[in-house]
């Protein structure tokens, strides 16, 4: 339980982080599909977001996942440092996650 809530506040922290910046994001440009945003985004945030998604749907599981991934808590909160401490990522994640 302790685990999965140091998770959840992980992703919730990584969200406030990315959109608390001082700048707007430009508007994305008519013809943006879902698919070519996905294929810019890097693997190691594409990862992130996958995890923190299984995490919020099943947060008891918190631990299996990681395990299940080849990872545990610390190695992903130290990978979502890592993507909170890059702009780019912080929103490529933010909109992977939303």
């Amino acid at each position: 339980m302790r685990t999965t809530f140091k998770a959840l506040a992980m992703v919730s922290l990584l969200g406030l982080a990315a959109c608390g910046g001082g700048e707007t994001p430009a508007p994305e440009a008519d013809g943006v599909t879902k698919d070519s945003v996905a294929e810019s985004i890097p693997a190691d945030v594409k990862k992130a977001a996958e995890l923190a998604r299984a995490i919020k749907a099943e947060p008891g599981k918190a631990a299996e996942i990681l395990k299940a991934a080849g990872t545990d808590e610390a190695s992903f909160r130290q990978l979502l440092y890592d993507i909170a401490s890059d702009a780019k990522k912080s929103a490529a994640y933010t909109k992977l996650t939303k």
